[in-house]
């Protein structure tokens, strides 16, 4: 009877719609954010040093949450959630072009390539828990509480498959043609999808809960 339930919330238009926002919203950033950081090995920066890049995005992550919060409780949700997907993208566009434009050869990166390397990470990171916060509060609302917590798990695993599947494509397209031209075709696609995303994550925010249950 849930998995019943389950298949009827999935055939529900606005929670189609919303499918197709996280089977999607990832795509133009993965070139980026999932291999810009393997390409680093081949330019000369350490394995340390990404880890250190990576330590000092937590502040910037507890602090998007916590604007994520407020946009949320003053009813502007998909508006930061949009904003914060052009900014990821502008991101992801310089992270691109720093690594592709350090010097290949294995000498160490400059202390300026370095210092724009760890601004894009707490750039990126701070979009990307923006934009989880105010997902997570979407599901929070539209939930079906009959459901229990099967609803957000559905919602969850799709927003799952929409990060771990591409990567696999990602790595290939930077493999095959490099990281540059994969990560400018995947930005380009990316502006076309926020286009929609600027129309599509408003309405979804405004849609009755009679939309979201099955």
């Amino acid at each position: 009877a849930a998995y019943a339930d389950l298949a009827a919330v999935a055939r529900l238009p606005a929670v189609r719609r919303l499918g197709v926002l996280l089977l999607t919203c990832r795509l133009a950033v993965l070139p980026a954010e999932a291999v810009a950081p393997l390409a680093l090995a081949s330019k000369g920066v350490s394995t340390q040093a990404v880890a250190g890049l990576v330590l000092l995005q937590l502040p910037a992550e507890l602090v998007a949450a916590l604007l994520a919060g407020r946009a949320a409780a003053a009813g502007s949700a998909s508006r930061a959630w949009v904003g914060g997907y052009w900014l990821r993208l502008a991101a992801a566009a310089a992270t691109t072009l720093v690594v592709v434009t350090m010097p290949d050869g294995g000498a160490a990166p400059s202390s300026g390539c370095m210092g724009a390397l760890a601004g894009l990470g707490l750039a990126t990171a701070a979009t990307s828990a923006l934009q989880f916060t105010l997902l997570g509060a979407l599901y929070a609302r539209v939930g079906d509480p009959a459901m229990g917590g099967a609803y957000l798990t559905l919602l969850n695993t799709v927003a799952n498959v929409g990060l771990t599947l591409p990567k696999a494509v990602a790595f290939w397209a930077a493999d095959a043609v490099g990281l540059g031209p994969a990560s400018a075709a995947a930005l380009l696609g990316g502006l076309a999808l926020g286009a929609w995303y600027a129309v599509a994550m408003p309405a979804l925010e405004r849609a009755p809960l009679k939309a979201w249950r099955a």
